[in-house]
């Protein structure tokens, strides 16, 4: 231990796993829709927050009362053809138009974003900052209940399930990052990571 710092080599173990594959097929008008590059830079921004502080606490909480419609990590053919290089980067629920959206934790809402400032993929988006770089990012949402800056408590009403952007019925998508990388979000419901 030097300057007040602290260096830990940690021995991780990566273990296999099979996703399975789904067919979406998406409806006229949303097949082939592209990310706007202001999209994708106001996500990609959400993704690389390093918050020095530790937001949350514990497990976090399941952000809406759905059934997992898709699992993380599967792979997808939209309309037939294979999405070379993807796999679903979240966890989705599927839920009634409406139906509430929660913080799975504490946080700062770092993005709001609408299909009509041009969030065509993601819809209407809201982002949380967890800090020490987790972030977790509501897609397809129906109403936004919070504004950039917001802190939130978990279990806080953030918006409701919706269809809007890239999106075949009404669902959740959340998606969470750790330092800018895609994790599964569902063992954070279960296991303490600190």
């Amino acid at each position: 231990v030097t300057g007040g710092s602290q260096v830990r080599n940690l021995l991780v173990q990566v273990n296999p796993r099979k996703f399975p594959v789904q067919r979406i097929n998406l409806p006229p008008g949303k097949a082939g829709v592209k990310a706007t590059e202001y999209e994708l830079k106001r996500v990609s921004e959400l993704k690389a927050l390093q918050t020095p502080q530790k937001y949350w606490s514990g497990t976090f909480i399941k952000p809406n009362a759905g059934r997992i419609s898709t699992i993380y990590g599967v792979r997808r053919y939209y309309n037939g053809k294979f999405a070379k290089d993807y796999y679903h980067r979240g966890v989705d629920y599927a839920g009634p138009t409406g139906s509430p959206v929660v913080a799975p934790a504490a946080g700062k809402v770092a993005l709001v974003g609408r299909v009509s400032e041009g969030f065509r993929v993601h819809g209407n988006v809201v982002g949380i900052d967890h800090g020490q770089g987790v972030t977790s990012i509501f897609m397809h949402l129906s109403r936004i209940n919070v504004k950039e800056g917001d802190m939130v408590k978990p279990g806080q009403l953030i918006g409701a399930v919706g269809s809007t952007g890239a999106s075949t019925g009404p669902h959740l998508h959340w998606g969470l990052y750790v330092n800018g990388q895609s994790v599964d979000p569902t063992p954070w419901r279960y296991q303490e990571f600190k």
